[in-house]
This record gives C-alpha cells, sequence and structure tokens, in this order.
C-alpha cells in the first residue's frame, strides 16, 4: 500500500500521458489538451490576428499570378522576346540582388536570436528589446 502512494505521489505529467495512451485516440487528444491547456508557464502569447493573413495571402498570390499570365498572353511577340533579352542580359544581377537580400535575412536572423534566461534556449525574436 506504502509503495502504490509513493508512486501515485511520484506520477508526473509524463507518466499520466503514456497511461493516457493507453485509452481511445479521441480521449487521448482531449485529456492532453486538458493537461497541457491547464499550465501555468507560457512561452508566447497566441496571436489571433495571424490566422487570417495565411489564407489572404495565398489569395492575392493565385490572384497575382493569374493577372501576370493574362497580360503576358496579350503581349505581343516582339515585346514577349525583348523581354526575355533583358532578363538574359542581367541575369547577374538579379543573381546578385537575390544573394544580398538572402545574406540580410540570414544576419537579420542571426542577430536577433536570443537566449532566454531561465531554459536557455534559443529563439528568434523579431524585434529587440531595444528597439
Amino acid at each position: 500500500v506504502i509503495m502504490a502512494v509513493g508512486m501515485l505521489m511520484r506520477t508526473s505529467s509524463v507518466h499520466l500521458l503514456t497511461r493516457l495512451r493507453c485509452s481511445s485516440r479521441i480521449n487521448y487528444q482531449s485529456q492532453c489538451h486538458w493537461l497541457f491547456s491547464h499550465s501555468s508557464f507560457r512561452t508566447s502569447s497566441h496571436h489571433h490576428a495571424v490566422w487570417f493573413m495565411t489564407p489572404i495571402s495565398r489569395l492575392a498570390v493565385a490572384a497575382g499570378s493569374r493577372i501576370a499570365r493574362m497580360i503576358w498572353k496579350r503581349l505581343p511577340q516582339e515585346s514577349k522576346e525583348s523581354i526575355k533579352d533583358r532578363i538574359k542580359r542581367s541575369i547577374h544581377l538579379l543573381y546578385g540582388t537575390g544573394v544580398v537580400c538572402v545574406m540580410g535575412c540570414v544576419t537579420y536572423y542571426y542577430t536577433h536570436v536570443e537566449v532566454t534566461p531561465i531554459t536557455h534556449r534559443k529563439r528568434y525574436m523579431m524585434y529587440k528589446r531595444e528597439e
């Protein structure tokens, strides 16, 4: 009896999750959600405003590409050839611009990685505390 009480007192969330896995999948998911949603330690806030940006951006890309294809089809053949020639002549400039943009993004990312004081995890902060 004493061992059973001691084992129940030492039950952590990992043991609880292991025990919950034996039950049905739906029940496991709901219990796991309850277990982690009632914890007091939060690492970041939930950004509900960002959720609608993904579908809007996908629609914008789809509409923009469709419009670009329609404009390209309407262009005369001479204009299409001149645009292709300009792109071939300035391909090095386009590659250079792409490399500079990628290097700028990588530099920005690595200069904005901070170490958390409690967990010592590295995390990306879009804005530094000084900004």
